[in-house]
């Protein structure tokens, strides 16, 4: 079971299709949190629908660039992957597998 952190600035297309793809046993994963840079993004809404923790911290409350992408390092601890964007970023050694898996499924919903 891989537990997952998705980044989403919009709609939360890809997480709707991992959320599916979870309730429907297709992925062995876990959602732990959505977090977005956008307060207002409809995928925030998504995830809380879904009972997954949801984050959103803007870009204009930090210093610089580098701090903000700071603030959105996940430690590995607390999850598997990252999701951003159809980008899987594992810390795994089924990477190949889970991403292979990952990219079927959005490329299924016609999100790759």
């Amino acid at each position: 079971m891989f537990d997952i952190v998705v980044l989403a600035s919009g709609r939360g297309s890809n997480f709707a299709a991992l959320a599916a793809a979870q309730r429907g046993g297709e992925l062995p994963i876990r959602l732990r949190a959505l977090l977005s840079d956008k307060r207002t993004a409809p995928a925030l809404l998504l995830a809380e629908n879904a009972g997954v923790a949801t984050i959103a911290i803007a870009p204009r409350d930090f210093a610089d660039r580098a701090s903000f992408d700071r603030a959105l390092e996940i430690d590995p601890r607390h999850a598997d992957a990252l999701n951003n964007r159809n980008q899987l970023l594992m810390r795994n050694k089924q990477y190949a597998k889970a991403r292979a898996d990952v990219d079927a499924l959005l490329l299924s919903n016609g999100m790759a």
